[in-house]
């Protein structure tokens, strides 16, 4: 695909992507480095090296813990969201058939990660029957259609904080009333609730006590931690299936040699996520924003996906009529600004369009759309750089 601009190595970059991935916090590099070189043991070993991990580890998972609001035993140090998604939800559904020998019913929405939606269609293939709840154009839910989805006996509801690629911000607090209605009324333990906060820390409060929900995933290189790490905070009682087997590390739900370096990192970046979430908030809405405004004041007819209001404060998705979003990624990325056509986790992008589709079924823009997720940095100055550097492009031939 061809280049409108020259790369040049010491233009500045700029990191409009985190939604993808972040920098490594410097105080997050500092906690990790010593279990890189001199505290490198193994957590189960009872030598002095040993030890010294299996504390780390140990205060690491009760940091995590303080800042969800729930015990240390509750949470499950995975490989990241990918990892927690797939425990989430095939570990309830392993451990549902082996209760009630038989499957069960998992209600989601049609915007979910990749990491929801693929587990759930392997569970649609064993029996499970799984609904999938539609967006209206905005990327929101009908709460009133959420209810009859309760209607029928249901095992597991997932539902994400916010939307990795439009950044709707989804009502959990509500939801997760109309599901302990539905327990309440029924009788029963079921159903649970999931939720993919991925997105969430950096912004949103994250006190599961007033979210109401049962499991949450968690992922590290989305806060300013280290990429290959995540957790699932898992409810005290829930029946879970550990999908790795081995020698009974994370209280038997997750085996395999802890990294600690990488859990170290994790906690450290979630607690300096949840003290500055709302600071984050003001001052990055108020970028988003401004970028917003000056967007639509250049007449360039972009169309806007989401909702403008109810969601991520980092998350602007548009689509500019007439042209591709990959080739506008390109010359963006020539001028210094990382963007994305949508989410970087999937490597099949044409496949990941899903959320447009979702939004406008066949009327799902063709040139499919580019998404900005802001930097804790960015500023009016960063702002204006990007916004003559999109102007630059309009206005070159292709």
């Amino acid at each position: 695909m061809k280049t409108l601009f020259k790369f040049k190595s010491k233009r500045q970059r700029y990191n409009f992507d985190t939604a993808a991935a972040t920098p490594l916090e410097p105080e997050v590099f500092k906690a990790m480095k010593p279990f890189f070189e001199t505290d490198f043991g193994n957590p189960s070993s009872i030598h002095r090296e040993g030890v010294i991990a299996a504390k780390a580890m140990r205060q690491a998972r009760e940091q995590v813990a303080g800042c969800l609001s729930v015990k240390a035993e509750e949470i499950i140090f995975t490989s990241g969201g990918t990892e927690a998604n797939n425990l989430a939800l095939l570990g309830v559904a392993r451990g549902y058939e082996q209760q009630f020998r038989r499957p069960g019913r998992i209600v989601a929405v049609a915007t979910e990660h990749r990491s929801v939606l693929a587990p759930l269609s392997c569970l649609a293939s064993q029996g499970w029957e799984v609904e999938i709840l539609p967006v209206n154009k905005l990327g929101e839910i009908n709460l009133d259609q959420f209810k009859r989805a309760l209607k029928r006996p249901t095992t597991l509801v997932s539902v994400s904080y916010v939307n990795n690629e439009i950044g709707t911000v989804f009502p959990l607090r509500e939801l997760a009333k109309l599901i302990r209605l539905e327990r309440k009324r029924s009788q029963q333990a079921y159903p649970l609730f999931h939720t993919d906060a991925c997105q969430a820390p950096r912004f949103f409060d994250l006190d599961v006590r007033k979210l109401g929900v049962d499991m949450m995933t968690l992922n590290g290189s989305k806060i300013y931690g280290p990429k290959g790490s995540g957790l699932l905070y898992c409810r005290q009682g829930i029946s879970l299936q550990p999908q790795i087997l081995g020698g009974g590390q994370n209280h038997s739900q997750r085996s395999g040699t802890e990294n600690v370096p990488a859990l170290v990192g994790l906690s450290t970046a979630l607690s300096l996520a949840t003290k500055q979430a709302s600071v984050s908030n003001q001052l990055v809405t108020a970028a988003r924003d401004y970028l917003v405004a000056r967007l639509k004041e250049q007449g360039s007819g972009l169309i806007f996906h989401g909702a403008l209001t109810n969601r991520s404060p980092n998350n602007i998705n548009f689509t500019v009529p007439g042209m591709e979003a990959e080739w506008l990624v390109i010359q963006l990325d020539a001028l210094g600004f990382a963007t994305s056509t949508g989410s970087a986790c999937s490597t099949n992008h044409d496949h990941d369009q899903h959320v447009l589709r979702a939004l406008y079924q066949s009327a799902a823009p063709a040139e499919s759309s580019v998404r900005l997720s802001l930097d804790k940095e960015v500023t009016v100055a960063v702002a204006d750089k990007f916004l003559a550097a999109l102007d630059l492009i309009m206005k070159r031939p292709s």
